[in-house]
């Protein structure tokens, strides 16, 4: 009978530790697991399995290596011929009549596409909003913005990939952004430079609705995408592939955040918001459809506040008028010294002689694969929020965006978390029932 017993107790506790580990949607992987283990095993087998959880729109796994890479990072890393033959193999999972056991390509990214994109370079489209509040598109337009609430600045059409924007007056001659939110493969990123959503003033930064305040280079996200932060600055990295940075800057002792996006996109229409309005396009139409409502509002609100306030009559700005030309020459003296590229050029002109504001470069956006090593593994490095060379057991924080000494928060456990407390109770509990002799009819 204490056979029997220990069987069933065996597989109890199979069953949670695979229902926490994400594998019941992996088995089926096989040649592609073959492929990306065959270059390298313990970053393949983890590879593998986050592309059927991204696929699946679920957590992935945790990292067992120590670089801070998101899924489509580290497939850069593999030798372009194993990259292809994994393409390959995705779109024939994603086209079979028969997928893997509980895989529905349907709710997560298209892996297919995301993957291709790494070996397509020209695909790279970026747009740039900064001050108050010009926008430069992903087709290289200027667009100068004197609309005030919330509005989507870019949005995917084939992946969970969504960034809003707040624009709110300072004074009535000037607006800026002063919150972004984001889906981040759909958890939900949000900073708020002005009003926040809750009671903790001097942090920026929400994860899911909750502050997290992080101290190493790099936070994970459960989805896959990563946060870091450093110099003012915030950047984030979604698991498909996406990119965007967040910059702090002040205006009459008032912050406020420049936004730089960064998307693979084959075609313009793949995304709709702001940063698609085009050179020939009507602005009028794009602002009405991208303006967000209550019901597809990224942000959290505090209890006197909704997407409806900050687009209502009492935050509406006037037209600033042209500046006269000694100004001009002045500001676009002041802005070329300072090596404002010729695209940014018109709006940090503007924001300089209008307001004084000095000429803010657009930032880059870095690749992995140019600053990256991967080092050789023996065995797995687990990597994750809470272990010891990430963050601190329970807790973590970071210099914030001005300096100030942040608040701190109980982190609450995560769902993995959460499993691997069950399976310890559990074990425990059949091991007291076998040591004790107690027999089950």
């Amino acid at each position: 009978m204490k056979n029997t017993l220990l069987i069933v107790g065996v597989i109890i506790l199979v069953n949670f530790a695979s229902f926490g580990q994400g594998r019941n949607t992996t088995a089926d992987y096989t040649p592609v697991r073959n492929i990306l283990t065959n270059w390298d095993q313990i970053r393949g087998d983890w590879l593998t399995s986050s592309l059927a959880a991204i696929a699946n729109d679920e957590a992935i796994p945790d990292r067992t290596f120590p670089e801070p890479l998101t899924p489509y990072q580290l497939f850069a890393f593999v030798p372009e011929n194993s990259r292809t033959r994994v393409v390959e193999l995705m779109d024939s999972i994603e086209r079979s009549e028969v997928r893997p056991s509980g895989v529905n390509f349907e709710r997560g990214i298209n892996i297919v596409r995301m993957l291709s994109m790494i070996s397509r370079p020209t695909t790279i489209r970026s747009s740039w909003t900064f001050g108050d509040p010009h926008i430069v598109s992903f087709d290289k337009s200027y667009h100068q913005n004197f609309q005030v609430g919330e509005f989507v600045l870019a949005k995917s059409k084939t992946s969970d990939f969504e960034i809003q924007a707040r624009f709110e007056t300072i004074n009535e001659d000037a607006s800026f952004t002063t919150a972004v939110s984001m889906s981040v493969n759909g958890d939900i990123v949000a900073i708020y430079a002005g009003d926040k959503p809750d009671d903790i003033q001097n942090s920026a930064l929400r994860v899911n609705g909750e502050v997290v305040l992080i101290s190493n280079p790099t936070y994970y996200l459960p989805k896959g995408g990563t946060i870091s932060y450093s110099n003012g600055a915030y950047t984030v990295n979604w698991a498909s592939g996406e990119a965007s940075i967040i910059e702090f800057e002040n205006y009459m002792d008032k912050k406020y955040l420049n936004v730089a996006i960064q998307i693979n996109a084959e075609n313009e229409s793949d995304h709709t918001g702001l940063s698609t309005i085009q050179s020939t396009g009507d602005e009028s139409e794009v602002y009405a459809s991208a303006r967000i409502e209550e019901s597809t509002s990224l942000f959290s609100y505090n209890q006197n506040r909704t997407a409806a306030y900050y687009s209502r009559s009492h935050h509406k700005r006037k037209k600033v008028t042209r500046l006269d030309s000694q100004a001009e020459v002045e500001a676009r003296k002041v802005c070329l010294e300072a090596g404002v590229s010729e695209i940014d050029l018109e709006g940090s002109i503007y924001d300089y002689g209008h307001f004084s504001i000095p000429p803010s470069l657009r930032p880059e956006f870095t690749s992995p694969v140019d600053e990256t090593e991967l080092v050789e593994l023996s065995e797995r490095v687990l990597n994750t929020n809470s272990t010891k060379n990430q963050l601190s057991s329970n807790r973590s924080e970071i210099p914030e965006e001005d300096n100030k000494e942040v608040a701190r928060r109980e982190r609450k456990p995560i769902d993995g978390e959460r499993v691997e407390e069950v399976v310890s109770v559990v074990g425990r509990v059949f091991l007291e029932i076998l040591n004790s002799g107690i027999r089950v009819r």
